[in-house]
């Protein structure tokens, strides 16, 4: 079988997931030994069915000797109390008096049977488990990190360090009590995750700190083999769309990069002088106990039961309509209408049961799945925690976000809360709709918070390209609306508004910092962010309305997410022209990349993370920790050394905002 991944650009590419020979225990190289679960792992899969099983079995034993034992001493108290007849001299004997079939204890020998045969069962299950458990094995090799399992058809499966999406700890109830955690390695395409279940909670963040660490080092060999050489390996293309390639800039060939500068050693500096400045106790703690967003479990409920009342009202007014239509029958007719409105009184009840209780079960899920919410940058990626009861501690490295959505509902509004949500290359449906349950919610960076709260976490989860510019274009993606000509967006075409009068208000986009930025909604506000260099392709779509009124849909083709990143309401005579433009300026963030430098992009959402505490620290008048402190120096210190070094700047090189906006001067002047 073969399992996709995905690389920094979001192309796919596929990692071993192929059957293999059997290999020999002892063979393993210098890379990593191989390893196994721990020894509880059959009993947290299967094992709580068969000890189940067993009290089944046990129970039914203790009860069925406990009747033998009431059915012999009734038999007793019978015979004693029963004359025994005298034998006629003169009747002959039946063939089965004191035969042998008669003489056998069938209840017994049911009972005996049966628990031997339950016994077996649970004999070949444990036995079963264990085999599966014995031939389950991993290691963390050089450059990817690989599982071998099954008994009879044995297969294995990897996935290289660049290609891993995402990697989290998840803490189940029954887990915590054995102390145990899953370990998943997220890789794109359906079915391409890796899952090591399970492992003891140290080991399990001792071995996503090694993998990720590995990861890093990969990249950065990666980018020092293209530096020394000049060529970008067959599996690396520049760009997922190759048919637009020769609008690349001159100075490179096909299949030849600019030779990229030294790497940053920014995370290697933080971490040491971390260590150097706070003390060795404050360098290991863990950077993940402090979260740059506070989100009240009280605040997660109201939301939640806000967002599914749209649902309960509806179903409350169908309720009422169809009440309605039954009593205006009843009375037209003239039958019993007690009677009759008993009787559909108790059909709606239950048909109503059936369609609220199901709303009821989902908000509690996600209650359950989004509370005690935390995330914050480290030198490993984005941190975020999650979970009421069975807890999920995810990692995601940089470069791994495709888009990002910031999104109100309009009952949010008085409240002014928003919610932030991810596209990455994982956690996909068949389909590659990315809308399973586990999807909503492990897609989501913010489940509701402010509009602070919303840039602190773009801060963290974009840091290469937080410029004053894009802050106030966050702003005015949020809140903005088209009668506003000054905040940069480009309205769309005016046409539209007359078919959607409300949708037009706030449709539009921009170009700032690298990033694409469009906007949305009138009652439900929606703001999309794809970096450009996650650009893999650029489509132009029209509706049977779009051709009536003359206008496209420019998409930026990213990976399948739950949610559209596409230009509405685009005038037709220019569509061409900004579908070229873009293309050129995904082609030319590309080059530019600097998602290679994973672990320098992930140092710099650190500092994002350590400067929002510090800021939260003054404002409630608490000192800052040693940590955050030491994070913020080391930086300082940095800055200070290559503040003048190009090579070394926060910020990508990116296109002038003013370019986008040029496409449309003529649109924008009707």
């Amino acid at each position: 079988m073969a399992a996709l991944s995905n690389g920094p650009a979001g192309e796919p590419q596929h990692a071993s997931a192929q059957a293999a020979p059997a290999h020999a225990d002892n063979e393993a190289n210098a890379a990593g030994e191989w390893r196994r679960l721990h020894w509880a792992t059959p009993i947290l899969r299967g094992g709580i069915v068969l000890i189940a099983l067993i009290a089944y079995v046990f129970s039914n034993g203790v009860n069925g000797f406990i009747q033998t034992i009431q059915n012999d001493r009734l038999s007793e108290i019978e015979s004693s109390h029963t004359p025994t007849p005298t034998p006629s001299p003169t009747a002959t004997p039946s063939p089965s008096d004191n035969g042998f079939w008669d003489s056998i204890p069938w209840d017994q020998l049911y009972g005996i049977i049966s628990t031997a045969v339950w016994i077996l069962v649970i004999i070949g299950a444990v036995v079963l488990g264990w085999a599966q458990w014995r031939s389950h094995r991993f290691r963390i090799g050089e450059d990817a990190i690989e599982v071998r399992k099954g008994i009879i058809a044995r297969s294995e499966r990897q996935i290289r360090f660049d290609r891993i999406q995402g990697i989290n700890i998840s803490k189940t109830v029954l887990g915590a009590i054995f102390g145990l955690a899953k370990l998943e390695f997220d890789a794109a395409g359906e079915d391409a995750n890796i899952e090591l279940a399970f492992l003891k909670v140290k080991d399990a963040e001792a071995l996503r700190t090694e993998v990720l660490t590995r990861a890093s080092g990969a990249k950065q060999a990666k980018a020092a083999e293209r530096a020394t050489t000049g060529v970008r390996s067959a599996d690396e293309p520049l760009v997922a769309d190759e048919a637009h390639a020769h609008m690349a800039s001159d100075a490179a060939a096909p299949g030849v990069i600019p030779t990229p500068a030294a790497q940053s050693n920014l995370e290697r500096f933080l971490r040491e002088r971390i260590g150097e400045i706070a003390g060795g106790e404050a360098s290991h703690e863990d950077p993940a106990t402090r979260s740059v967003v506070e989100v009240s479990l009280a605040r997660i409920i109201l939301s939640r039961l806000m967002n599914f009342a749209v649902g309960l009202v509806a179903t409350l007014i169908a309720i009422g309509i169809i009440t309605a239509g039954v009593v205006v029958t009843v009375v037209a007719t003239g039958e019993d209408l007690h009677n009759v409105l008993l009787e559909v009184s108790i059909a709606i009840g239950f048909s109503s049961l059936s369609a609220v209780l199901p709303l009821f079960g989902m908000a509690f899920s996600q209650i359950q799945q989004l509370a005690r919410f935390t995330i914050v940058g480290t030198p490993d990626g984005l941190r975020i925690g999650r979970g009421l009861f069975a807890t999920t501690s995810d990692t995601l490295p940089p470069g791994r976000i495709h888009a990002i959505r910031v999104h109100q509902p309009v009952l949010w509004r008085p409240f002014g809360w928003w919610q932030m949500s991810i596209i990455r290359a994982s956690r996909t449906n068949s389909d590659g709709s990315g809308r399973s349950s586990s999807a909503l919610t492990n897609n989501v960076i913010l489940p509701v918070g402010t509009r602070d709260d919303v840039r602190r976490i773009m801060a963290i989860a974009l840091p290469l390209h937080a410029t004053p510019g894009f802050a106030k274009a966050l702003d005015a993606g949020m809140t903005g609306h088209n009668r506003n000509t000054n905040d940069g967006f480009i309205p769309a075409d005016h046409t539209t508004k007359w078919l959607h009068p409300f949708l037009a208000r706030r449709v539009a986009s921009q170009l700032e910092a690298g990033v694409l930025i469009m906007r949305k909604g009138a009652w439900q506000r929606s703001v999309t962010f794809v970096p450009t260099e996650r650009i893999q392709s650029v489509t132009v779509s029209r509706s049977l309305l779009d051709r009536m009124r003359g206008t496209v849909n420019l998409k930026a083709d990213v990976v399948p997410g739950a949610f559209a990143t596409a230009v509405r309401f685009v005038v037709s005579e220019r569509a061409d022209q900004m579908q070229d433009r873009l293309i050129d300026i995904a082609l030319e963030a590309a080059e530019r990349d600097n998602s290679h430098r994973w672990a320098d992009a992930a140092a710099r959402s650190t500092i994002a993370s350590a400067r929002i505490q510090a800021e939260r620290a003054l404002a409630a008048g608490t000192p800052v920790d040693a940590r955050t402190s030491a994070v913020l120096q080391a930086a300082e210190e940095w800055d200070r050394e290559h503040r003048h070094d190009e090579d070394y700047s926060l910020l990508i090189t990116a296109p002038e905002a003013s370019e986008w906006p040029a496409v449309h001067e003529e649109r924008a002047g009707e």
